[in-house]
């Protein structure tokens, strides 16, 4: 029988060494886990249970700040009052959220913050230093989320690493705004209901929308039954104009495209200029 240890006195330019018949039998099936890690749904998963180290989706998750929203945030301490208050009426809730987040953004420009569409938002606003007393008691008041609400209320709002739906602990706050599986489908379904969110269906009828303005959200709970596997993902869109929801930009771009006869993208930059949608 001959030997499958290679010789490493044989030169080789004498030509390819036959594989045994456990060799192939190896390599077909190390290119089986490859491509199936690389092409199922639950690949993540499935690489898991093979023994190796789920490797992280690529995603545009919510509010994962871009490269150039990473520069913006690093220059935001070179802007001034003005230059934040213009920020913060930003077409992109990420650069708002950047503009709540920032240490010396002055109270003005928070209390115009407290009442963005985006939970997220609101939440990071609550737990500002800087907020005046008068804003926090109309959040108490009036924000949308009853835990909101019931924080505002306290003395000190403890915020900072909690689920945005419902406001219990985030396990990995560095990574994710919502505590659960169930939380982030449930938030997802609930913005989608609300015009906040459209899915593929609305872009299909309106033909275009602006780059830059979708998000991959956990759309399923359903995980195959296979611990690691997360939820099911789908891309949302979200809205390019700050006073319209995506549901409005839907519809408006809809009679642009369909009624004024307008090629899809020249209704998206139409309808910008018509509604002042510029920003960084």
């Amino acid at each position: 029988m001959p030997s499958s240890v290679p010789d490493l006195f044989v030169d080789a330019d004498e030509g390819p060494v036959a594989l045994t018949p456990i060799e192939i039998e190896t390599v077909n099936m190390a290119l089986a886990i490859e491509w199936l890690r690389d092409n199922l749904i639950c690949g993540v998963s499935l690489w898991a249970m093979m023994g190796g180290k789920p490797r992280e989706p690529e995603r545009d998750d919510v509010f994962k700040p871009t490269e150039r929203q990473l520069a913006l945030r690093d220059g935001l301490w070179l802007e001034d009052g003005a230059e934040l208050a213009l920020l913060a009426t930003s077409p992109h809730p990420t650069v708002r959220l950047l503009v709540a987040q920032h240490e010396p953004t002055p109270a003005a420009v928070l209390d115009l913050l407290s009442e963005d569409p985006w939970s997220e938002v609101r939440q990071v606003v609550l737990g500002h230093t800087s907020l005046a007393a008068s804003t926090r008691e109309r959040i108490a008041i009036e924000d949308p989320r009853s835990w909101l609400r019931e924080e505002a209320a306290e003395k000190v709002p403890m915020v900072g690493g909690r689920c945005t739906r419902c406001g219990e602990r985030v396990k990995r706050p560095d990574r994710f705004l919502t505590c659960s599986i169930r939380c982030s489908v449930e938030l997802t379904a609930e913005r989608v209901h609300d015009g906040l969110y459209i899915r593929k269906g609305d872009l299909t009828r309106v033909g275009a929308w602006k780059p830059g303005f979708r998000w991959s959200t956990a759309v399923t709970k359903e995980s195959g039954g296979i611990r690691g596997c997360g939820p099911g993902w789908g891309w949302i869109w979200f809205s390019f104009i700050p006073s319209l929801s995506a549901r409005q930009v839907a519809d408006a771009l809809t009679v642009l495209v369909h009624t004024d006869g307008l090629d899809p993208d020249d209704a998206v930059i139409q309808l910008e200029d018509s509604h002042g949608a510029v920003g960084r």
